[in-house]
């Protein structure tokens, strides 16, 4: 017996087809601002409470003129992953509000956004991967709280691990 035929009642309990459907257009998507999917987080990135996964530290991500003024002066584009199925609060520090802004998944820059994976299952992965980054008015070491609990710190043109501290 096939496996499509083993399914095919929990397929029609459940809604589905036994075939794959044809792609649905972007708009119909439940999550249109995912880019891709991916098993786990690619190396030189880290999981950070839990849900979230952002470049770590170490990496420098060379920011490039914006044409914008004030923290959205320069701007430095990495990718965002977020835990299939969950939403998270991004957010940076209010001290950072004359000093940077984020921006993942076709969004304005801001200084807190809220970002959600795709529902498990709508892709090929645990993780949906959302294009963005970050906006700073000079390079610098910028603090993004991922939930209530969490930081990272990322590298915006110079290193976060600075030498003596």
């Amino acid at each position: 017996m096939s496996i499509t035929r083993s399914l095919a009642p929990l397929l029609l309990l459940t809604g589905c087809a036994a075939q794959a459907p044809e792609p649905a257009p972007a708009s119909a998507a439940p999550c249109p601002a995912v880019v891709d999917h991916v098993a786990e987080p690619p190396a030189g990135y880290r999981v950070v409470g839990g849900d979230i996964a952002l470049p770590d530290e170490e990496t420098v991500h060379e920011p490039g003129e914006s044409g914008q003024e004030g923290p959205t002066r320069l701007f430095a584009k990495f990718g965002l992953l977020v835990r299939a199925g969950t939403t998270v609060e991004l957010s940076l520090p209010p001290e950072w509000g004359d000093r940077a802004r984020i921006a993942w998944g076709q969004r304005e820059p801001a200084m807190s956004q809220t970002v959600a994976g795709c529902p498990p299952g709508w892709g090929d992965g645990a993780w949906s991967v959302l294009t963005g980054g970050v906006y700073v008015i000079e390079p610098d070491c910028v603090p993004i709280r991922v939930g209530r609990d969490a930081t990272a710190e990322v590298s915006i043109g110079t290193p976060c691990s600075r030498p003596g501290g």
